[in-house]
């Protein structure tokens, strides 16, 4: 994508208004979208550039993302 379609969509993540659309789970799922995007970023990075530290970094990233139950569901469907 764009930086532009990539600032916007960071932006819409950040706000408050799209913890609304969770509901009642918004305030435990808003960290989901934090890890999903960071994991993407590490691996392009890693697939890119092939260093070893960017897949360390992709790891510790996934890791985070795997670390909760409601972040593990969400990269396990």
């Amino acid at each position: 994508v764009t930086a532009t379609a990539a600032l916007a969509a960071t932006i819409l993540f950040a706000s408050s208004w799209w913890f609304l659309h969770f509901s009642r789970s918004g305030w435990n799922n808003g960290h989901v979208v934090l890890f999903m995007l960071l994991a993407a970023w590490t691996l392009t990075r890693a697939l890119e550039l092939q260093r070893w530290r960017d897949w360390i970094a992709f790891g510790a990233s996934l890791a985070l993302l795997l670390y909760s139950y409601f972040s593990g569901r969400a990269v396990g469907i």
